[in-house]
């Protein structure tokens, strides 16, 4: 009964100072409904383990050709388990251009990975098929993220969804990152260990 006169009055106050958008009232809306909080650890809504948390949030980038507005994320949360050994990518290798180590570039690098016409990129397109807890926003971490990521993972080596330096049909190698705190460079059609992440 408590909660509904709380509902009743909050909705009444509204209303009286012009919407529930308004700072006084995004004040008041937090008292009585906080968001939700998570801890480092927890199981986030995906299903998986959250292993990064920054309270003043951070910016997850905004993907090519607009296919998203860049936002704040506040959590990283893993995948349950990986997602098995793939390559890279396979066939011919192609130039990514435009890939980030820093944490919040992932998921565009995701798309950057997936967007030329004709390319076969197992690891990537995994994660971004990866539905865990009914979620649709997975990708493969980029350097940084999957550095935060040793929390929950001990030993292996998994892609990143990073490129280093220019890639040829001779020139094949790409970043990966050591659980173990090591980092190297490996042909792309390698198959290493693939964990998709996602950040809300």
């Amino acid at each position: 009964m408590k909660t509904k006169l709380y509902l009743i009055t909050v909705l009444l106050l509204c209303g009286l100072v012009g919407g529930c958008r308004n700072p006084w009232m995004e004040n008041i809306l937090e008292t009585f409904f906080p968001e939700e909080q998570y801890n480092i650890g927890d199981i986030g809504p995906g299903g998986g383990r959250i292993f990064y948390y920054d309270p003043g949030g951070f910016t997850v980038q905004a993907g090519p050709s607009g296919e998203w507005s860049a936002y704040t994320a506040h959590y990283l949360e893993a995948a349950p388990a990986d997602l098995g050994s793939l390559e890279w990518q396979t066939g011919i290798a192609m130039d990514i251009p435009g890939t980030e180590t820093a944490l919040g570039a992932g998921r565009r690098n995701t798309a950057l990975i997936l967007s030329p016409s004709g390319i076969t990129a197992p690891a990537a397109q995994a994660c971004r098929d990866y539905s865990g807890g009914g979620q649709t926003d997975w990708f493969l971490p980029s350097a940084a993220e999957l550095a935060e990521l040793r929390s929950l993972i001990r030993t292996g080596v998994y892609w990143t969804s990073v490129q280093i330096g220019t890639v040829t049909p001779f020139d094949q190698a790409f970043y990966i990152y050591m659980i173990d705190g090591n980092s190297g460079t490996t042909q792309k059609s390698n198959a290493h260990d693939v964990r998709p992440i996602r950040a809300f």
